[in-house]
């Protein structure tokens, strides 16, 4: 009897890394008998071209580690990879899929102008080749579901709060928190090599980005910060 092609579904990690409360992971995961892998496409140039902060960028790579270690005592291997921008992304994307033999891919939307068409160019690009799903998972309700009956923004709280709450209950009646994906059987990856490996694996760092701000730099904003806030309190 001839047997079927494993299916293999990519988790596309972007901004959302986290795997608790996560529709895309948890759709990925539905399939007990896919392989499930993930993936996260570093673009410091387009960071920096969005003024992205050296400690923003610092935090995003310090997520990926903790992402990879908790991924990886799932079963699900988290690989990165670094490109110049979106476009490249994209590129980088439709490659990885061919060589892993990517069937479907899983990914939360972003809402951005360039995320959007980077999202939309990755589609058109894999169509045929794999079907890609994405999800409204960073928002209650998708970007303009709650409309007046002329399909116009509301522009008074109370109609909108009320139409609001229908279309919360209409398309979201059993909205829970996701739990975190059960350990996939299929592939179990060492706890040693994660750690070893968490480091040198990460394709780029936050100086890439920018400069990092000396100590001395924190100190007086943090300065000023409080000073000014006691000063606001103060006058009340």
């Amino acid at each position: 009897m001839m047997s079927t092609q494993q299916a293999v579904h990519l988790v596309w990690f972007r901004q959302d890394l986290r795997i608790t409360d996560n529709l895309a992971l948890s759709a990925a995961c539905n399939n007990t008998e896919a392989r499930v892998i993930a993936l996260f496409i570093a673009t410091p140039v387009q960071w920096r071209s969005h003024s992205m902060s050296a400690r923003q960028a610092w935090f995003i790579r310090e997520q990926v580690v903790l992402l990879r270690r908790s991924l990886g005592e799932k079963g699900i291997p988290l690989y990165c990879l670094s490109a110049t921008d979106f476009a490249d992304s994209v590129s980088k994307l439709a490659a990885f899929c061919e060589a892993q033999c990517v069937s479907h891919m899983f990914y939360n939307y972003q809402y951005e102008l360039n995320e959007r068409q980077r999202d939309k160019q990755a589609e058109k690009q894999l169509f045929s080749k794999v079907t890609c799903q994405g999800f409204d998972d960073s928002v209650l309700l998708p970007p303009g579901s709650v409309l007046t009956g002329n399909n116009e923004m509301f522009r008074v709280f109370t109609p909108f709060s009320k139409a609001f709450c229908a279309v919360c209950v209409k398309h979201r009646p059993n909205a829970f928190l996701l739990l975190a994906p059960v350990v996939r059987q299929s592939v179990m990856i060492p706890l040693l090599s994660l750690i070893t490996r968490k480091s040198q694996s990460i394709p780029f760092s936050f100086r890439q980005v920018k400069k990092p701000p000396c100590k001395s730099c924190e100190y007086f904003a943090s300065s000023r910060f409080w000073i000014t806030t006691n000063s606001e309190i103060s006058r009340h």
